[in-house]
């Protein structure tokens, strides 16, 4: 078992950046595959489930599960559906992304991940978007 551990998300927000989130989700997504290595694993073709909690299980968890979802769907499919993925979410944990701003920014992360990836073209401020000064 491996824990880990993202110190930049405060309670009922987000994190300042969707760049390092992402990297985050990345790793522990590494560290998953990398589970399977060396055994033999005849189950899912990913690797064993990942575990993810916060204060209280819902809205940086339901935010953290929507983005992995969406960008594996995005993936697979050069498509998500943010609204869907976060209604199934909803019925297996109710209120999953408490805030606004924590369904915004699953939309962000994504946009971020689809521009990294060379799939959007567009420079978006996200902390303008996110953020009031």
């Amino acid at each position: 078992m491996k824990h880990f551990l993202f110190l930049s998300w405060p309670d009922y927000g987000v994190p300042p950046d969707a760049n390092g989130f992402l990297k985050f989700l990345f790793h522990v997504r590494k560290a998953q595959h990398e589970f399977t290595k060396g055994i033999n694993w005849k189950f899912h073709p990913r690797g064993p489930p990942i575990v993810v909690h916060c204060s209280a299980g819902i809205g940086r968890t339901g935010t953290f599960i929507a983005v992995d979802i969406s960008v594996y769907m995005f993936d697979a499919t050069a498509k998500t559906n943010i609204i869907k993925i976060v209604r199934n979410i909803r019925r297996q944990r109710a209120f999953s992304i408490q805030m606004p701003d924590q369904y915004l920014f699953c939309h962000l992360a994504l946009i971020q991940y689809a521009i990294k990836m060379g799939k959007l073209k567009t420079n978006i401020d996200f902390q303008e978007l996110l953020f009031d000064d």
